[in-house]
């Protein structure tokens, strides 16, 4: 399966190597030369965007969701993501931006969650950039679509956009705008624990996002990916 800011639609790859749109909810089983996960599963909660549940094979004829992907996305902008392990068992096999990685200050991720994937990632305030997960394969030699390699490389001849500065003034705005799609974050003395923690990281992300130029918009998907499962 892919997604890409171009649309913001998922695709997926059926089994005479064409592409799909998926557009609403459907059971996608992978061929016999797939790796641990065996089918994917687009789902919508009520309220919900769609999302993608990971199953495996457990037993002759069942699979078991080992875990969720979330995705909020704007055409054109970027695309945020948050994936939900069930166990710390299966937390390996989540690779890339997404996986579990180091951080400078030593705190650990809870076992179930792993990080949410931003225009910047500041998480453990780690900065984590785009160049930290680069690959010299291009989208097609990775299994992705040849539309999709094709507006990723327009995007990369583009280059990249230079990250604005951000002021004291600025940084004010940005938590302004943060705050009216995210509400007001814990303050200092509370204590950092369960959904107080994640707003707080989530708030911090939205604020160097919105500072960094993404806008608005950068913080209406930090909005999405806080209220996701």
């Amino acid at each position: 399966m892919e997604l890409t800011a171009e649309d913001c639609r998922w695709r997926a790859k059926t089994r005479d190597g064409s592409w799909q749109l998926v557009d609403k909810p459907a059971l996608l089983a992978l061929g016999e030369d797939g790796d641990e996960m065996t089918a994917f599963n687009v789902a919508r909660s009520k309220g919900q965007k769609m999302h993608v549940e990971f199953l495996m094979k457990s037993g002759a004829e069942s699979f078991k969701n080992i875990g969720t992907l979330y995705a909020t996305c704007k055409p054109y902008h970027h695309i945020n993501m948050k994936m939900a392990m069930f166990s710390q068992d299966n937390v390996h096999l989540v690779k890339g931006q997404l996986g579990p990685h180091g951080n400078k200050t030593g705190r650990g991720y809870r076992n179930d969650r792993l990080p949410a994937a931003s225009l910047l990632e500041t998480m453990g305030q780690e900065l984590s950039m785009d160049q930290d997960f680069l690959t010299k394969k291009d989208w097609t030699e990775l299994g992705g679509s040849a539309s999709a390699n094709a507006y990723l490389k327009q995007v990369d001849e583009e280059g990249v956009a230079l990250l604005q500065s951000c002021s004291k003034e600025a940084a004010g705005a940005a938590r302004a705008t943060c705050s009216k799609f995210l509400g007001s974050p814990p303050g200092p003395q509370e204590s950092l624990t369960g959904r107080a923690a994640t707003l707080r990281e989530t708030f911090e992300d939205c604020v160097f996002d919105v500072c960094a130029g993404g806008g608005e918009a950068a913080a209406e998907l930090a909005a999405e990916i806080m209220n996701a499962f």
